[in-house]
């Protein structure tokens, strides 16, 4: 009996030191850092006057996040060049307090937090900003705004509806619009301006969302191979009665769209709120190959996704890369295995071309020879080498739709081009994309009323793509009966 309570002595001794430790963790790292407008004693006083355990430890999470995020906003000047101001030297207890005490008001009131982990809270209600944008008080700015709303989402029964509700607010007040500003506008700035971007979008839902006790984030991808088409980011509100995420475009009502833009997607990417940027756990390399603890790689939530895995001795830090737009992108970073001796690119889309290989000044140079990554991890590497016949219909069209075209939204099936932005007189060159080397001219030949581009001697089960003064297509490689297999 006494071996026996020894025992569970010794396991709560191993519990209480665990607990200590993570707290320490906890608190270890703001306590280091200066803060411009939070002196040593007011933080410690601050920190210690929340008897609520559970608010002290938000506060703590809080504190950290910010020795590490900053804003990123206009310098309001005619080029819109843009300034970082850390957050460590803005931010304030009152603003910390601020969120605090509005995030547990909304845990406690909204139905659609019950059962929400500490952990999710801490990512998708908690937070004092959603991306980079400039600090302000948004939740009562988000209240101003929609006044009716908090009732209208206590009377809805399914987290669907708050979403179509949300989404037919947002749809009266603003405008989808294309833009490429060079920072995150705020809840307010975007109110006040009426269009937004699909980024933006995503911003301003989760914004109100959170605002009113909806756990929400934002997703996003930031170009795919299949469409060749450009980044594209939803927001999603996370269901705590089954635990999984509803992807939506916001201010859209089809949604059908929303799963195209996904579809054989390389890598997609969540905004992550971290407060301690060296958890072994978050280590997920993202393009650059680098730490990057905001972003959460959730691909396998959306698309079949596979390790990639290789062995070389060429490189000591290969990367992956996509061919995108006419040109090899890095889309992934790698980790090697000195047990192993390999180099590993963890939850990359399937049905997709991949490169390996190295950026060499502004150049990509590949080691490997492109493949397409298949289910169960399967690397398809084309090494036949069987001559064929490639016969290609092109399809003129004025110039919105050639526009289109360059920018990525060409539609390519089988054996047609159906947008290509081209004087019918120029010519194209076949490139193959392992090292962008041009294997030959191609001129348009007329047969039987049509425009074509032929060439009886292309290399079937190789990768190439067409490119012109202002047009570049996706990759192709044409099999032995010279039918087109666009990537």
């Amino acid at each position: 009996m006494k071996l026996k309570n020894l025992f569970y002595l010794i396991i709560g001794i191993i519990i209480v030191v665990i607990v200590f430790i993570n707290n320490s963790k906890q608190t270890e790292l703001y306590s280091k850092i200066q803060f411009s407008k939070i002196e040593k004693k007011e933080m410690e006083d601050f920190v210690n006057s929340f008897e609520d355990s559970y608010k002290k430890e938000s506060v703590q999470f809080l504190l950290n996040a910010a020795c590490y995020y900053s804003s990123n906003i206009n310098r309001n000047d005619s080029l819109q060049t843009t300034m970082e101001i850390d957050d460590k030297d803005q931010i304030t207890s009152e603003i910390i307090k601020y969120n605090v005490d509005l995030s547990f008001e909304a845990l406690n009131n909204s139905k659609y937090c019950k059962g929400l982990s500490k952990k999710d809270f801490f990512q998708y209600i908690l937070p004092y900003r959603i991306s980079r944008e400039k600090l302000e008080n948004w939740r009562d700015s988000v209240k101003l705004k929609f006044p009716k709303l908090e009732s209208q989402i206590k009377n809805t029964k399914k987290l669907e509806e708050v979403i179509s509700l949300v989404n037919s607010k947002l749809a009266n007040h603003i405008e989808f619009k294309q833009h490429s500003l060079p920072y995150q506008r705020s809840f307010s700035q975007i109110m006040n301006d009426g269009y937004a971007n699909c980024s933006d979008l995503a911003f301003i839902a989760v914004t109100v969302l959170r605002s009113y006790g909806i756990p929400s984030g934002i997703d996003y991808l930031r170009y795919k191979s299949k469409k060749d088409s450009p980044g594209h980011a939803w927001a999603f509100a996370l269901d705590t009665k089954t635990n999984k995420t509803i992807p939506f475009n916001p201010i859209f009502t089809n949604q059908i769209e929303l799963e195209s833009n996904y579809i054989n997607a390389p890598k997609v990417y969540r905004v992550n709120f971290k407060s301690q940027f060296d958890d072994s756990k978050w280590y997920e390399l993202s393009e650059y190959g680098k730490n990057r603890p905001y972003e959460l790689d959730v691909t396998d939530q959306y698309v079949e996704t596979e390790d990639i895995i290789f062995k070389t001795t060429k490189l000591s830090n290969p990367k992956i890369f996509i061919f995108y737009k006419g040109g090899w992108h890095t889309i992934s970073g790698t980790k090697y295995d000195k047990s192993t001796g390999n180099y590993t690119a963890k939850n990359m889309g399937t049905n997709n071309l991949y490169g390996i290989g190295s950026i060499i000044g502004r150049n990509v140079k590949l080691i490997k020879p492109a493949f397409i990554l298949k289910k169960n991890g399967k690397i398809e590497e084309n090494k036949e080498t069987i001559k064929s016949k490639l016969e290609i219909e092109i399809h003129n069209k004025d110039k919105a739709q050639a526009i289109k075209a360059v920018q990525g939204f060409s539609y390519l099936k089988k054996n047609k081009i159906n947008l290509v932005c081209a004087d019918k007189n120029s010519d194209f060159v076949l490139v193959d994309i392992q090292d962008m080397s041009t294997v030959d001219s191609l001129s348009y030949v007329e047969l039987n009323g049509k425009n074509k581009l032929i060439k009886d001697d292309i290399v079937s089960n190789k990768f190439f793509c067409f490119k012109s003064d202002n047009f570049v297509s996706r990759p192709f490689s044409v099999n032995k009966d010279g039918l087109i297999n666009w990537y």
